[in-house]
């Protein structure tokens, strides 16, 4: 379902799976309504192995703020519940090279917390 238009000709960004039907796919309903990034969350099962999918769009456009990290952090604590392996994918609009930016640093600690690699 595509994002609600705000009468402007430009709707940058947005997040969007294509799932075959060969496999078992679940939507995962989040949480709340996260204000800082918009997200699709689904497992994907096949031959015993599940799993979870998150797709992520953080706009460039807006500066990345506490709330960003908080929201992430909160996503991400309720998708470990699943105990399986997680994928997450898509744009956090962060530059991951600048290497003294507050936000990366932030960011790489939030994911290291969740053992992502």
């Amino acid at each position: 379902m595509p994002r609600p238009s705000d009468g402007s000709r430009q709707n940058h960004g947005g997040v969007a799976a294509v799932v075959t039907d060969r496999v078992a796919c679940s939507v995962i309903a989040p949480l709340c309504l996260f204000t800082t990034f918009e997200s699709v969350c689904f497992s994907v099962t096949d031959a015993g192995q599940t799993v979870v999918n998150l797709l992520l769009y953080r706009p460039g456009s807006v500066a990345v703020t506490d709330t960003f990290f908080t929201e992430l952090t909160l996503y991400l604590e309720v998708l470990a519940l699943h105990k399986c392996q997680i994928i997450i994918a898509g744009n956090f609009n962060i530059h991951t090279e600048l290497n003294d930016d507050p936000s990366v640093t932030r960011l790489a600690d939030i994911l290291f917390s969740f053992d992502c690699v």
